[in-house]
């Protein structure tokens, strides 16, 4: 009912209205003003909270920092906020933080949250691990994204097809070529990008 920005300022109303406010709450008047663009306010909201925030209040305020210029550094920074709470990032989070720093390339940052999503035991999703692989392979780092794929102990198509990808964009068609047959092999099921991959691939491989 109070979830779209034309109603912000009657959710604010019954928000300050509130004796007693838990951190459900608290979230949906910070996600409501992230959602908004309006990301000062809901910092301003978060620094007041009287309540432990979850990893919902982070993932709504990196999400608003994320549109803003320079919004990869500002995530990072207030993610690093969140570690410092002792709060675990949950595997939305850490989706939603790669897919911030895909578009910068930012192998540093990605391999951090990596390595905080393993302390934390959710490398292993199935989802994650997907976009691990692709974020890798957008950044050039061929052997991060290959340790990924192999831990997998369960692959779906995006998966294979990101691992394809990643060798396919950067020149290594063997590669790219031999992960393809081996999918094909246990019988996953193609999407258009491995397809068109396999396809540009083996002309490449026959006309050298």
């Amino acid at each position: 009912m109070y979830g779209k920005c034309a109603s912000l300022n009657s959710g604010r109303k019954l928000f300050d209205e509130m004796s007693e406010r838990n951190v459900g709450v608290w979230n949906a008047m910070i996600s409501l003003y992230a959602g908004c663009k309006n990301v000062g306010t809901a910092i301003q909201l978060f620094e007041v909270m009287d309540v432990k925030p979850n990893a919902s209040t982070f993932n709504s305020i990196m999400s608003g920092l994320s549109e803003l210029d320079g919004g990869c550094t500002k995530v990072l920074a207030f993610y690093r906020r969140m570690r410092e709470f002792g709060v675990k990032p949950s595997c939305v989070t850490v989706l939603g933080l790669l897919c911030v720093f895909v578009g910068a390339g930012a192998l540093n940052s990605v391999k951090e949250i990596h390595g905080s999503s393993i302390r934390n035991g959710i490398d292993l999703h199935l989802q994650l691990s997907s976009g691990l692989i692709e974020v890798y392979g957008r950044c050039g780092c061929l052997r991060n994204a290959r340790c990924v794929f192999e831990r997998m102990d369960e692959r779906d198509v995006v998966a294979w097809s990101s691992m394809v990808s990643a060798y396919a964009l950067h020149g290594e068609a063997e590669s790219a070529l031999s992960i393809f047959r081996e999918m094909e092999l246990i019988r996953v099921r193609s999407d258009g990008i491995a397809l068109w991959s396999n396809r540009a691939l083996e002309s490449c491989v026959s006309g050298r």
